[in-house]
């Protein structure tokens, strides 16, 4: 195991670490990918992006928005149709849980900026 040098939590070897997340625990290898059954939030709103992948919807958890353009970037190098991506912002408050689809008039902005 090796250690988090921000925090100093324990890390198993080969996990890649996330930046900005405060504690990643339980993480695991599943086909060469990384798995995490526990992700502790350093605020309370984070991203939600779904696209088609051959073997069948790829979900990925992003803590920034310019992470999830990042992805959202590299489906399109590989062909993937815009029209099957779908970014959300989801926010957690103490008495709910609010999700809020991003259009894709703010993705095609973002993507532009970054060029």
């Amino acid at each position: 195991m090796a250690r988090c040098p921000e925090k100093g939590h324990r890390v198993p070897e080969g996990i890649p670490r996330a930046r900005g997340v405060e504690k990643v625990s339980g993480a695991r290898s599943l086909g060469g990918e990384s798995v995490t059954e526990e992700l502790i939030l350093p605020g309370k709103d984070f991203y939600l992006l779904e696209a088609p992948v051959k073997s069948g919807r790829e979900i990925s958890i992003h803590l920034a928005l310019g992470t999830a353009i990042d992805k959202i970037r590299e489906y399109i190098s590989k062909d993937v149709a815009t029209d099957k991506i779908s970014l959300v912002t989801v926010t957690v408050d103490p008495d709910q849980l609010k999700a809020v689809g991003i259009p894709w008039s703010t993705i095609a902005v973002e993507l532009i900026k970054k060029g």
